[in-house]
């Protein structure tokens, strides 16, 4: 029995003294954070810049005041920390005294942008660590998203216009977006560096803008994630218009894109920026689109007729069963429609429909450029689409192959002129007793008579008109 109450008072007597050894001194937090902007290296020469960490608080337990050391230990190479000494007020358990301090640390342009692990901040009761916190760089990114700008469509076909600035980590658009329409986003991205500081430290280079949806399905097959930008000098502004449209086929619902700004800074060093933009893309319930109006490229006034090729779809949100189109052209004599057309809505299987139209050219019709109008219709008589495309009509072709054959020098020349129709082929000359169609017409010129048979029979006309005069000076002459 005197055993057990021996062991039971060493027992309370070590618990004791295990206690007195614990410290009442507290470190609050398990992490410090350290805000690092290189934009305060405003001098070309400047190799490092002084930064206070956030704030923290250190409590005291103890019945008495306290004096602490702070100082910060495991710092990267050419970083240095102040040391400070600081006083806890006294307390209790129950209600500690406490104090909100910071500490000082210079750091050189040593990290990426982002979050990083640096070392420790140590709180020492005189060569004794009484606790400690991780420390933690937090680097601001030296190429920055200062303005966004998007313009679109929304469900209501008006057009919309929404600016957000560098302080928002999300962007959500005030309107919904109508399915199957453009969006053109403006992106403004600058070079945060100072423009004091060397420049060789803050050129931008290789800087890249990816835009990344939440579902594939948002954007049609030819849209183009990754844009390259040019190196960005310290302070510069460089803006970037990128335009997609939403796919036609894209459900409604919530899209998110997701923004990703990167570059390069003179030290190898990587600038990054994320954000996200949130647009919800909607339907109509009356919505109908002319999807495709085309015509051939190649008409001449020679042809008796031309197509064009034309679908529309049904891209609302209920069944249609007036749907109509027009297709119309004065001078060309062109006024086709039809209003009872049915399309089911999107999504189902038959909300679209096609037609390949033939129409007559007018004879003796002027090459030009006509527009044609082309509209769609929904119950009956509300157009709902237009486009407007150009027929372009050539002149006919003109075969200018004609046949000259060489001048015969010891006989009389000829030159066949041979005027075709464009829609016959060429007479083929060389062949005998070839039939002539009405529609060919053969000219020919017979020149009998050589230029060397011209100078002759001048000759001989002024000989006769010299012998002409020597005869009359005679006659008068015998008179006298």
């Amino acid at each position: 029995m005197d055993t057990i109450k021996t062991q039971l008072i060493l027992g309370i007597l070590i618990l004791a003294l295990c206690a007195s050894f614990v410290s009442a001194v507290d470190l609050t937090t398990d992490k410090v954070k350290l805000n690092v902007d290189y934009n305060n290296f405003n001098k070309e020469d400047m190799k490092s810049i002084s930064v206070a960490t956030d704030a923290f608080t250190i409590t005291n337990a103890d019945s008495t005041p306290v004096s602490l050391t702070i100082t910060a230990t495991g710092l990267p190479a050419g970083y240095i920390a102040e040391s400070k000494t600081i006083t806890v007020p006294s307390g209790n358990a129950s209600t500690p005294g406490s104090i909100s301090t910071s500490l000082n640390i210079n750091v050189t342009q040593l990290k990426d942008s982002g979050e990083e692990s640096i070392g420790s901040i140590v709180v020492l009761q005189g060569a004794t660590p009484a606790d400690s916190a991780g420390l933690v760089q937090e680097t601001k990114s030296m190429l920055d998203l200062t303005r966004v700008s998007v313009r679109y469509t929304d469900d209501k076909d008006n057009a919309q216009d929404d600016t957000f600035d560098d302080k928002d980590e999300e962007f959500t658009l005030d309107n919904n977006v109508l399915a199957g329409t453009e969006v053109e986003v403006t992106f403004r991205i600058e070079n945060l560096f100072d423009k004091d500081y060397d420049s060789d430290f803050s050129l931008l280079e290789e800087v890249i803008l990816t835009i990344n949806p939440s579902d594939d399905d948002l954007f049609a097959d030819n849209f183009d994630e990754e844009y390259t930008l040019d190196d960005l000098d310290a302070n510069q502004k460089q803006e970037l218009t990128v335009v997609f449209k939403t796919n036609d086929e894209a459900d409604a619902g919530d899209y998110q894109l997701e923004l990703t700004l990167e570059g390069q800074d003179g030290k190898n060093l990587e600038h990054k920026i994320e954000k996200v933009l949130n647009l919800d893309v909607k339907r109509k319930r009356d919505d109908i689109r002319i999807t495709k109006v085309e015509v051939p490229s190649s008409i001449t006034a020679c042809d008796s007729s031309f197509s064009l090729n034309y679908e529309m779809k049904n891209f609302g949100t209920r069944d249609q069963s007036n749907v109509g189109y027009s297709v119309y052209n004065e001078k060309l004599g062109i006024n086709e429609n039809k209003m009872d057309i049915k399309l089911d809505k999107y999504n189902d299987a038959d909300n679209s429909w096609r037609k390949n139209f033939v129409f007559n050219l007018p004879e003796k019709i002027t090459p030009g450029t006509y527009i044609l109008e082309v509209n769609a219709y929904y119950d009956r008589d509300n157009i709902i689409d237009t486009k407007l495309v150009n027929a372009v009509i050539k002149a006919c072709a003109i075969d200018d192959t004609a046949t000259v054959p060489e001048q015969n020098q010891s006989g009389p020349s000829s030159v066949i002129t041979t005027v075709l129709n464009t829609n016959t082929q060429p007479l083929n000359t060389t062949t005998p007793n070839q039939p002539v169609s009405s529609s060919t017409v053969i000219r020919t010129v017979e020149n009998p008579y050589t230029a060397e048979d011209f100078v002759f029979g001048g000759v001989i006309a002024l000989m006769v008109l010299l012998l002409a005069l020597i005869a009359l000076f005679i006659a008068v002459l015998l008179k006298k």
